[in-house]
């Protein structure tokens, strides 16, 4: 799947440099540590910000999904539905490939996990790293395999953006809204996330006798080794 047509990356205004406080008499100015400047895009780059504006941002954002860089977060009743844009380590200044990842990050479950000394999500959200359920979109198509987009300077690029929004709107929405249930998620979670979160998540749900299903069934097939059945204890899981 490939893209091309010429697209000029915007100028972007350079901000205005701040004045110098004043210091009184007398006084030592407070020694600062001099600030990052941001590295600035490369023009494939550009071009997937430019790919994004024009076709996956304005469906999501229509649906609730708020954007922040390449990650797009809508909140559900029991969880955060996270969609993310990812590009290629291998990205080159005129040429890149990107893939689109989903997940859900449910809340209360770090506790519920006792996952105290895990990263909290910022004040803008959990990034799909952090999600306990998490697929790539290609998975989730009839394919069913990782897929990635290319793009390249100077080559047309309008199909590939339709693609990706379709395939998001198509597959990965509703693999995402299936997500909000939490036995759907559970189920997933046990067949990929592992047991941990997978008996957390019934545990979230009310499903004691469910949980204490998974950590039985993962002891005796060798799945645990040890941590689990620790968790478990500590829950009242298992004697």
């Amino acid at each position: 799947m490939r893209g091309c047509g010429r697209v000029h990356a915007p100028l972007h205004r350079q901000a205005a440099e701040a004045p110098r406080p004043r210091h009184r008499a007398g006084t030592r100015a407070a020694h600062h540590a001099p600030r990052r400047r941001a590295t600035a895009k490369t023009p494939a780059q550009q071009l997937l910000d430019e790919v994004i504006r024009n076709g996956l941002a304005p469906m999501l954002k229509a649906l609730g999904f708020r954007k922040a860089g390449r990650t797009f977060r809508s909140a559900a009743p029991r969880c955060v539905l996270v969609v993310n844009v990812q590009a290629s380590h291998w990205s080159t200044r005129d040429a890149l490939q990107f893939t689109v990842n989903v997940g859900a990050f449910y809340i209360g479950l770090n506790d519920v996990l006792q996952r105290g000394t895990w990263p909290s999500p910022s004040t803008s959200g959990p990034t799909e790293y952090q999600c306990h359920v998490r697929q790539r979109l290609g998975r989730l198509t009839p394919a069913q395999r990782d897929v990635w987009w290319d793009l390249k300077v100077g080559a047309p690029w309008t199909q590939v953006s339709v693609e990706v929004t379709e395939a998001v709107r198509e597959h990965g929405l509703p693999w995402l809204r299936a997500m909000t249930d939490l036995d759907m998620a559970r189920s997933h979670a046990e067949a990929r996330s592992g047991p941990h979160i997978a008996a957390g998540l019934a545990l979230l749900a009310g499903r004691r006798d469910e949980a204490t299903r998974i950590v039985v069934v993962a002891t005796e097939s060798g799945a645990d080794r040890g941590q689990l059945r620790l968790w478990a204890r500590q829950a009242d899981l298992i004697p």
